[in-house]
């Protein structure tokens, strides 16, 4: 409800609704277009007015939950599904057929972006979404999958289209917060010998992760967290003797 002289429009969460379980075999990342399908089809939520109760009420665009496949969910949206849901019916419908379910409704409903998961795991604090890939290279998707060196049409690790230099070394780790292993991941813009270490909040060495020549391109690089303390780490990267950077992870 808009009860608020704003002069404009906000995005709306109704926190009357109570959230979805992740772990409901009701939840799906449908959001409302799934919520609209049990609404009508079943029982424990067709035969009353509740609809606050339904689950994944709380999904997009009523709510903002990460796993949402928003992209499907629009596309679903404008193809038509919404107003099929009430009642107004495709253009291969003949009136007074028992069976609204047309050929064109099953091809919106099973229509599918061919993404059904997330590449990189949420993690488990705050901003909750995982680091983004650095655009350098392809990742297959595939449980556990590492990126795919590649070279992108149009791609330079020194140079910018704007004429703006690029870090010679790029570094990063996801997720953080981690709690028994974390993904570094890592871009040279020439070849370099480069030394990963971690070290403790005091400054002690704790492991050498890394001592190699490395082609130029962008890469990862997994290091298990298991059997250490809660704390504060960093990641030192040395490019050819010299200290290029330096990223804290820190582990729950």
């Amino acid at each position: 409800n808009n009860f608020l002289p704003n002069g404009g429009d906000m995005l709306r969460l109704n926190m009357a609704v109570p959230p979805t379980p992740r772990n409901s075999p009701d939840f799906s990342s449908e959001g409302l277009i799934q919520a609209a399908v049990l609404g009508l089809t079943d029982p424990r939520f067709n035969t009353n007015k509740d609809l606050q109760n339904i689950p994944n009420m709380d999904g997009f665009p009523n709510g903002r939950r990460l796993e949402d496949d928003v992209t499907r969910i629009e596309l679903q949206a404008v193809s038509g599904a919404v107003l099929a849901a009430i009642g107004l019916w495709y253009d291969d419908y003949v009136p007074g057929s028992p069976n609204p379910v047309t050929p064109q409704l099953v091809n919106v409903l099973t229509y599918s972006t061919g993404i059904t998961r997330n590449d990189a795991p949420f993690q488990e604090t705050f901003p909750y979404e995982a680091q983004p890939w650095a655009g350098t290279h392809i990742c297959d998707c595939e449980e556990g999958a590492m990126p795919v060196e590649t070279n992108v049409p149009g791609m330079n690790l020194k140079t910018s289209q704007l004429g703006m230099a690029v870090p010679d070394m790029v570094l990063s780790a996801s997720p953080n917060p981690a709690v028994n292993a974390t993904s570094i991941r890592y871009r040279l813009a020439e070849k370099a010998n480069l030394q990963l270490a971690i070290y403790d909040a005091a400054g002690k060495p704790v492991k050498l992760l890394m001592n190699k020549e490395q082609e130029a391109g962008s890469f990862s690089i997994d290091w298990n967290m298991n059997g250490l303390p809660k704390g504060t780490y960093f990641i030192t990267a040395k490019k050819n003797g010299v200290v290029t950077q330096t990223t804290k992870v820190v582990k729950n």
